[in-house]
């Protein structure tokens, strides 16, 4: 059986596996629109449904600088993540 899993790394080198059904999750949309309005709380949810708790974790500590976690920076991932996992479904 063939791995459907969409995998990956960032530019600055964290290694990521997203299940492609994800991709296809309307909640992950509404979160999406949620944080787009303005409901920044809910980007932990957002991150929980893309990648995992433990993948969540992982790029935390992988863009954690100074003992913090740039909002900015997850944001920037997230965007990598999206373009990148888009791209590979394509091919």
């Amino acid at each position: 059986m063939k791995d459907n899993k969409i995998s990956g790394t960032t530019k600055d080198g964290f290694k990521y596996v997203i299940n492609p059904v994800v991709l296809d999750d309307f909640e992950i949309i509404e979160i999406v629109k949620d944080v787009s309005d303005g409901n920044i709380v809910k980007l932990p949810e957002l991150f929980e449904k893309l990648l995992g708790v433990e993948q969540k974790k992982a790029l935390m500590e992988h863009l954690r600088k100074d003992g913090r976690v740039s909002i900015t920076d997850m944001m920037n991932a997230y965007y990598e993540i999206m373009n990148n996992s888009q791209t590979t479904k394509k091919s």
